[in-house]
């Protein structure tokens, strides 16, 4: 495997960068996991319902993707689209509604 981009330092730079921009994820840059055997998929966001009825988010992006020979802007998109579903408004709206509004 070649050298991959730092997962979290991308995570943090597009939350700060949402955040800005009055969009609140539900989720944190150490939430951010390598999957390194996904290769149909960039990444993949998850929601776990925890006993108090409150849910937490967790994202994977692929290795493939965050190859260095890869361009940093497909990487920061797919970083975004993943946040963007974590937004607990968005979650229910699959790539319509706000998350659509948001994106």
């Amino acid at each position: 495997m070649n050298e991959l981009y730092n997962l979290q330092e991308l995570a943090n730079k597009a939350l700060v960068n949402l955040n800005s921009i009055g969009i609140y994820p539900s989720v944190t840059s150490e939430s951010f996991t390598i999957n390194k055997r996904a290769r149909k998929r960039y990444g993949q966001a998850k929601r776990h319902r925890n006993s108090d009825g409150t849910y937490d988010y967790s994202i994977n992006i692929s290795a493939f993707l965050l190859d260095k020979r890869n361009d940093i802007n497909s990487v920061m998109q797919t970083i975004y689209h993943e946040c963007l579903h974590c937004c607990d408004e968005c979650w229910n709206d699959g790539h319509t509604g706000k998350w659509l509004e948001y994106a």
